[in-house]
């Protein structure tokens, strides 16, 4: 989920303007109309402009078709690097103006989110603030780069986010581990998206300038406006600020995933560590991507996902009803599916004070999994699972940051600025015969993988 930081400053202008804005945001905007258009800049830079005129707020979001996936083994946690880089440090030419405290003084909200297929740069900000963001959006996207002494300032500063990752966070090297074994096809999805400490501080002043040199190729970004604007003045302005900024390029070829020669991984482990107060114990299940070259398995990842409401979200939690209600054990439960463009996981955890426990939660789960597989769920349940994703989708469509977010995922990887239309197809074919055909197809023993984390004595 999206934490949003609300920057401003405390004074009574700032959080009277911050409330109206968020007021602004809550709004249910799914039933508004929008118009939506798209066109592509002479350099490859892809824009889509979304109106609805209802709002009184705007979302500029810059989504980079590039992530920690591409970074090379030497740089791993670079895109982590460019994120902090890209939110803490301004141009030369905005350091007068300073844009970031303009904004935020006057209600706006700013946010940027790392991840391995790609990542965004998000500002919200009042109507007739529009231009100014444009303006300093195009100077970040382009103009950005700190001087040598602040680049090794975020060096320090990266690599002790990546230091408190290190070895001694056991349950979050048993996830990685667990991902190394799932990602097969893809294996950098299992790579941290903060890197390594000790390499990070290895980076010369040169490297990095190389290797922001992927960030600043405007074929690799998607530009998403949504809110309240004037189409006809965005485009003009878009135009001002981005045209001719970058070496023109084609924007890149549709995505796919290779073939990929996908060679076995360990499916059981145990570990023994000090400093546990619980045993844990993680199964993992290697799952579809949003895309690959089969057609059919976009709309098996968005069926996992339902079997994962079902399974563990509040409301439903199937799963925590049958081990701790029915058989009355005492087993936290918590899982994590992964929404990656080729290659996903979901990972579902158990901790308990004793291994018994831990062995029975696994029976149980394996044993609904198998029911699953060859009975239908009932018609009550079917509707639960569908109200259950609705609810999930048409909230973050009601909020105009996580709306943009869609859009720029939705045409990236299906050539659609309208993203609920792709959800509404993938929820009219979803009913309880997909659910049996997933578990049979995806919730197997080749496919699964599990760890123990046990407390050492």
């Amino acid at each position: 989920m999206i934490d949003y930081r609300t920057l401003a400053d405390y004074n009574l202008n700032s959080v009277l303007k911050t409330f109206l804005i968020v007021f602004c945001l809550v709004q249910p905007i799914w039933a508004a109309p929008s118009a939506e258009s798209t066109f592509v800049l002479e350099n490859g830079m892809r824009v889509i402009l979304s109106q609805i005129p209802e709002r009184q707020a705007v979302a500029i979001l810059s989504y980079y078709t590039t992530g920690a996936i591409e970074d090379i083994a030497e740089h791993t946690g670079f895109s982590f690097f460019y994120g902090s880089m890209h939110g803490l440090f301004t141009t030369e030419n905005q350091k007068p103006y300073y844009s970031f405290r303009r904004l935020t003084e006057n209600g706006g909200i700013m946010h940027y989110n790392i991840a391995h297929d790609d990542c965004y740069f998000l500002q919200i900000a009042a109507e007739e603030e529009l231009n100014n963001a444009l303006w300093s959006e195009s100077e970040n996207i382009f103009l950005l780069s700190p001087s040598e002494s602040e680049l090794k300032q975020l060096k320090d500063y990266t690599a002790e986010i990546a230091r408190q990752f290190g070895p001694q966070n056991i349950l979050y090297n048993a996830r990685l581990w667990m991902f190394n074994q799932l990602f097969l096809a893809r294996p950098g999805y299992a790579n941290p998206l903060v890197g390594n400490p000790d390499q990070i501080r290895s980076w010369t002043y040169d490297d990095i300038l190389k290797q922001i040199k992927r960030f600043k190729d405007p074929a690799q970004v998607i530009l998403v406006v949504t809110g309240a604007f004037d189409p006809s003045q965005a485009q003009d302005n878009i135009q001002k600020y981005f045209e001719g900024m970058g070496t023109p390029r084609s924007p890149p070829q549709s995505l796919s995933a290779p073939r990929a020669n996908q060679s076995s991984s360990i499916r059981k482990r145990s570990w023994w560590r000090d400093g546990l107060e619980t045993q844990h114990l993680q199964i993992g299940y290697r799952l579809p991507g949003l895309i690959t070259s089969s057609q059919s398995t976009e709309a098996d990842h968005f069926v996992s996902r339902a079997i994962f409401k079902f399974l563990i979200s509040p409301g439903l939690s199937h799963l925590d009803h049958m081990i701790n209600r029915v058989n009355q054990l005492q087993v936290t439960i918590s899982a994590e599916i992964t929404e990656n463009i080729h290659e996903n996981a979901l990972l579902i955890s158990f901790a308990a004070k004793d291994r018994n426990s831990l062995e029975k939660a696994k029976f149980i789960l394996t044993s609904e999994l198998q029911a699953l597989s060859n009975r239908k769920i009932s018609l009550l349940q079917m509707k639960s699972i569908k109200a259950a994703l609705k609810n999930e989708f048409y909230m973050k469509m009601a909020d105009l940051g996580k709306r943009a977010i869609e859009i720029a995922k939705s045409f990236h990887m299906f050539g659609l600025i309208n993203p609920t239309e792709q959800f509404e197809r993938n929820i009219q074919r979803l009913d309880q015969n997909s659910i049996m055909r997933v578990i049979k197809k995806y919730f197997t023993e080749d496919r699964q993988v599990q760890l123990y984390v046990y407390k050492k004595e």
